[in-house]
Order: structure tokens, then sequence, then C-alpha cells
């Protein structure tokens, strides 16, 4: 028995983890139809291999999102900066700048500049003494420095326009006056910053990318601004919220903890697993498509117009495919945090570095580091496109 439009999705509020359905979903039917809470019904994608077709089939198209009246998550429209900017800058010499930044040998150059930085702001942690809290006087310093090297943006106006976007990325707890004050107070920021960076130069990637389209002509003014606030959004908001959850989850997982203790060369094929494990978004659902033409899938068939929603965190435990928990990563397949195919994360190898290198350094210079308060206790915070908490206290 089919169980298509038996479940409203979302699930209801599993802030540390996936809801029961999902993993039941997986299990008996990775591709099934959903209730919305409007009424409307969308496609809900659990299964591994369903996932990754989904992810590479060119007819679920991302940037539809976007498009006026269309079926989306979200009850607010938005734009297309804000849906897919790599695809809105194809074509111009703005996508190859922005892919060149985002190089393993770019990861290379933002490491060397930011680990006297990350060991600063360590050593300031241990002089203080236990307790401590590593949401703000680590990670989001250190993500407001990588912001401050690619783009061009001053760490503290950073970590300003970092909280703002919280309510740009949140559309459905804030009203329309909200958000209309904070897309214009980016808005401002950026038409700023594009006048100064035409001014002043000075090889960063915003400065570069201003030049790059007064010498084509792409875009206007004000899509620029769009574009630099959707770049810091993503370049700011992504590793800070997965290095925290990846730290939450060594802490839940002791073995998996003192395996990386007694291995510490082994820290990116772990990390690898704990992404594989770790939830992004609130309810299992990182990617949401809309199809531009009939696509079957898992011998299901999804008409033009139809929401595609890929629930990437449950792809990732599908136990068709992977072993029960272990320390290391499954080889054979690769984890979804970062897409599949022609649409994945740009930003992955800078993601895995700044990840890697905070651990690393983290880990070395205070071994004995836990959480301070029952991890069940955190201040989950609601309604975000990605997980995240308000604080992480840990002592040592």
């Amino acid at each position: 028995m089919s169980l298509d439009d038996q479940f409203t999705f979302p699930f209801g509020d599993y802030e540390a983890d996936l809801s029961p359905v999902c993993e039941r979903l997986v299990r008996e039917e990775p591709v099934v139809r959903v209730r919305r809470p409007d009424g409307d019904t969308a496609w809900l994608v659990t299964g591994y291999e369903e996932a990754k077709q989904a992810l590479s089939d060119p007819r679920l198209n991302l940037l539809e999102v976007s498009t006026p009246g269309s079926r989306r998550l979200e009850s607010t429209e938005v734009g297309p900066f804000e849906v897919d900017l790599m695809e809105v800058v194809q074509g111009t010499s703005l996508r190859k700048r922005i892919a060149q930044s985002l190089t393993p040998k770019a990861a290379e150059t933002y490491e060397r500049r930011l680990e006297p930085r990350i060991a600063d702001l360590i050593d300031a942690l241990v002089a203080a003494g236990p307790p401590a809290e590593l949401l703000h006087g680590l990670y989001a310093p250190i993500t407001a420095e990588f912001v401050s090297e690619w783009l061009g943006v001053d760490p503290a106006d950073a970590r300003r326009l970092h909280d703002q976007a919280h309510v740009a990325i949140n559309f459905d707890t804030h009203s329309d006056d909200e958000l209309d004050s904070v897309f214009a107070t980016a808005d401002a920021f950026f038409q700023d910053l594009i006048a100064s960076k035409r001014s002043t130069p000075d090889g960063r990637l915003f400065s570069d990318l201003v030049a790059d389209n007064d010498a084509e002509g792409s875009f206007s003014d004000e899509e620029m601004a769009k574009l630099g606030f959707s770049l810091l959004t993503n370049g700011y908001d992504t590793p800070l919220n997965a290095v925290v959850l990846l730290t939450i989850r060594l802490f839940a997982e002791p073995s998996a903890f003192g395996h990386l203790r007694q291995n510490p060369d082994e820290l990116p094929d772990v990390l690898e697993e704990m992404m594989r494990r770790t939830p992004l978004g609130p309810s299992g659902v990182t990617v949401q498509r809309v199809a531009t033409e009939d696509v079957v899938l898992h011998e299901k068939l999804i008409r033009p117009g139809e929401l595609v929603l890929i629930a990437t965190d449950v792809a990732n435990r599908d136990p068709r495919v992977f072993a029960p928990s272990c320390p290391a990563r499954n080889p054979d397949q690769a984890q979804l945090w970062f897409g599949h195919g022609r649409l994945s994360c740009p930003g992955r190898a800078i993601a895995r570095m700044l990840l890697e290198m905070v651990l690393h350094h983290l880990l070395r210079r205070i071994p004995a580091i836990e959480p301070a308060k029952p991890l069940d206790s955190l201040p989950w915070r609601r309604g975000l496109l990605l997980r995240g908490v308000g604080e992480l206290p840990v002592t040592w």
C-alpha cells in the first residue's frame, strides 16, 4: 500500500535529529507525495540513490523556485540571487571569478591567513579559563574573518549583517516589514561597498566582481548588492552552523570523539562520517526543486510545476546504502552535505578547510574539551533553513 498523501510535511519539531517518520519513509517509500499545511502537496525524496538522481536531473530546477507563483517551501517569494546565485551568474565572468575563489588552492591561501587568528582566539579562551562559549568566542569570529578575507567585508560588518540575515533566511516567522527593513539595510550597505570598491579596489572577491561587472554590464548595482548579500549569507551562515553542528555531534558520540583524540590524523575521514550522520536542515530537507517536465523517480511520476523536496539529511542515513554507525566514513559512498552532481556546493573545499582547521586546532589545544551543560538543554534556533543553536558552552 502506497504511503502517498498520508503524511503532512514538515513532520514536527525534531531539533537535534530527524523525525521518526523520515526514518520510516527512507526504508519503505523513498519517494512519496506529502501534504503541506497550506493544503498543497509536494514530493519528498528520502532515498540515497533517488536523492542523487534528483540532484543531477536538470528537469528538476532550483531557479524555478524563485518564479512568482511557483511552489516553494517558504510562504514568501524569494529572489533568484537568494535561490541559486551561481545559476544567475551563469554565462558571465562573475561565475568563473566566484568559482576560482572557492577552489582547493584558494582554500590553502585562506588557511595560511586564518591559522594565526584561530590560535589567538583559542589562546584567549584558554587564558580566560573554563567555562567558555564556543559559538561567539571562536566560531563566529573566525567565520567573520574568513568572510573578510574572501569578500573584502570588514569582520564587524560581516557579523552584524549575518545577524540580520537570520531574519532574511527565516521568512515564515518574520513580518514583511521586518524583511523589508533587513533587505533595505543590506542593500544600502552593499551599494556603499560597491562605490568604495570602485574607488579603491582591494583585490578581494567583491572588489573583483564589481570590476568585472562594470566591464561587462551584466547586472545593475541593485542586483550586485543582492549578489553581495547572498555571498555573505552563504559564506558565513553555512560554515558557522556546520562547525557548531559537528561539534555537538562529536560531543554526542563519545566513541567517535575518543577515536579522534587517539587518531588526530584521521580528522578528515571522521568529519566526513560525522557530516553524513548530522542533519543540516531542521526537517531533513536541504534542497528544493520544481519540475519543468515530466520526471519519473522511483516509479513515481512527477508533473511539471510540482515541488520536489530532497531530504539529503535522510538520504545520508539510508540503511540500504550505509553501514551502521562507525568511527570513520564509508569509503564507498559520498555523503550529500554538499549536494551531488553538477549543482554540488561550489564552496565545499572552503567549508571542509574551515571545519578541519578549526576543529584540529581546538582539539589539539584543548583535548579535554566537553559540553558545559547537557546537550538536550541547548537553545536551538527555530525556523531557520539550517539547524543552529544560540550558544555552545564548553568546559575542560
